[in-house]
């Protein structure tokens, strides 16, 4: 881009060239798209509108889900989540088959597809911890449940060096997305020796203060620790961390 210099300072387009303001300086460089209002306005844009109308819901949806679960684990480092999320997200919106282009929003959709969905790309729950479980919301006493029954550690996890006990931590978001709000409930096993010996059966309860409608996801992650001196550590290694949502519903 190049600067306006001269007492007369350019808005608009003549010929191949964009006179703007930006920053308190007056620019200019070569068109090479409509303007805004041709955007806003002209026939040939109706499909712009119509993805910039949904795109926008969509990526306040995904930072909705990322705000809450930050406040979890500030393992969820994933430099690729954002994007990904957004991508999920708007699958979802996609299939709200029930509202035109351009109107079509998150909590239509079938909240489902963002099951399996993995915060981290590189440490995937699938290929991390093998015991299985079940995840499970009770609408009527707004509690969510994953069970796991027993299972070996040392045999059933992807081990980071230097790690000797695992947490497993359940999360549970009602999620207001048009009001841009949610409700959290958390749970935790407490730190898991990882060997051999069989655990007890798992249940991780994440408990509402009252029964909602508003749509749910469960989220299931792994936090490893190192023991030293009686104490429980978190890894500084956060990339063993899996991290992957288990169940999501609407009513």
């Amino acid at each position: 881009m190049a600067k306006q210099k001269g007492p007369v300072k350019l808005s608009g387009t003549i010929g191949d060239l964009t006179f703007y303001e930006s920053g308190n300086q007056h620019l200019v460089k070569l068109k090479n798209g409509p303007t805004r209002e041709e955007v806003l306005t002209k026939k040939e844009y109706v499909r712009t509108r119509e993805n910039s109308n949904e795109f926008g819901p969509c990526a306040s949806a995904g930072k909705l889900i990322r705000t809450a679960l930050e406040l979890v684990g500030s393992h969820l480092t994933d430099p690729t989540m954002v994007n990904r999320l957004t991508e999920r997200l708007t699958r979802v919106m996609q299939s709200d088959t029930a509202s035109q282009r351009g109107t079509r929003r998150v909590q239509r959709g079938q909240l489902s597809i963002l099951k399996n969905f993995e915060f981290l790309k590189e440490a995937r729950m699938a290929d991390s911890f093998f015991a299985p479980y079940e995840a499970a919301f009770d609408r009527a006493i707004g509690t969510g449940t994953i069970t796991i029954p027993s299972f070996m550690p040392k045999a059933s996890l992807v081990l980071p060096p230097h790690a000797t006990r695992v947490k497993l931590v359940a999360t549970a978001l009602a999620l207001d997305f048009e009001k841009g709000r949610t409700q959290k409930a958390v749970s935790a096993s407490e730190p898991l020796r990882l060997d051999n010996s069989l655990t007890e059966p798992i249940t991780l309860t994440c408990a509402f203060e009252a029964p909602t409608e508003l749509p749910i996801i469960l989220v299931l992650g792994l936090q490893f620790m190192e023991e030293h001196e009686g104490f429980c550590y978190p890894m500084r290694e956060k990339e063993y961390n899996a991290t992957a949502i288990v169940l999501a519903e609407k009513v």
